[in-house]
């Protein structure tokens, strides 16, 4: 069950997340798209394999709660990298230009 899910993440990755297949996307909408097929994905999977009680909402609610936790940590932490790296590149461009 984790492997299906994993290589689902793994697809939705390679097809927002990269310029593999889509190359014109702004990456905010490629971020949302990967996160919507995860989050879809994710419930598609509790309720076919009853990996918590489908009936209870606090279970819901804490899922939910859980997974957009770590969404915006991921995303923080992503853009934080970005920006490092804008910021490392930029520093190189302006040595090669002296």
């Amino acid at each position: 069950q984790l492997f299906f899910l994993a290589l689902i993440c793994t697809l939705a990755q390679n097809i927002f997340l990269t310029d593999t297949l889509i190359k014109n996307m702004p990456l905010p909408v490629r971020n949302i798209l990967f996160f919507a097929t995860m989050l879809i994905s994710s419930i598609i999977f509790i309720i076919l394999f009853g990996w918590f009680p489908v009936g209870q909402f606090i279970t819901w609610l804490a899922f939910i709660l859980c997974f957009c936790l770590c969404t915006v940590f991921s995303v923080v932490i992503s853009r934080f990298e970005e920006r490092s790296e804008d910021r490392k590149m930029q520093e190189a461009l302006n040595k090669l230009k002296k």
